[in-house]
């Protein structure tokens, strides 16, 4: 891809997501930039091994 049509704003969002400590709200903002009617999201194998807990968890961060 040409340097001309890099997106800056996306390569420096990534970066702060790279270089910020690991927690709920950083967890958070790794979908901050999706848009407003956009479903984003990821998923992993590993969410079946989860306890009640981290269920729990999950539920408070994004009760939707």
């Amino acid at each position: 891809m040409p340097r001309e049509k890099w997106n800056y704003r996306l390569i420096g969002r990534l970066a702060d997501i790279i270089e910020a400590e690991i927690s709920d709200e950083w967890y958070g903002s790794i979908f901050a930039l999706a848009q407003k009617r956009q479903i984003c999201g990821e998923v992993s194998p590993q969410y079946s091994l989860l306890p009640d807990q981290g269920i729990e968890h999950i539920l408070r961060l994004s009760p939707e």
